[in-house]
């Protein structure tokens, strides 16, 4: 779901919840970061997910910025180039 920049994540946190009711019965427990906290996604999250249990995740105080080297992102690419290859070798059996 895309909603407009000036929606904050603990606002629009609640419209993507509410999209994902009932496709995933098995979910259990929903882990987010500190900009979901407060009382707006709490309710927001009970009223679309009320068997789903969350919990926010505190950043570490040792954490410094984004881990942003060059292997992690050549990693993803990769990964992202054999699942289109998958997918493009079920789709041809």
């Amino acid at each position: 779901m895309v909603h407009p920049a000036d929606i904050q994540d603990r606002d629009g946190g609640g419209l993507v919840l509410s999209t994902l009711f009932g496709l995933y019965p098995f979910l259990d427990n929903l882990f987010a970061d500190g900009g979901y906290q407060g009382p707006k996604f709490k309710a927001a999250q009970k009223k679309a997910l009320p068997f789903v249990t969350t919990e926010i995740v505190k950043r570490s105080d040792q954490a410094k910025g984004f881990e942003n080297l060059t292997r992690s992102a050549v990693a993803f690419i990769r990964l992202a180039s054999i699942r289109l290859m998958l997918r493009k070798l079920c789709l041809k059996t």
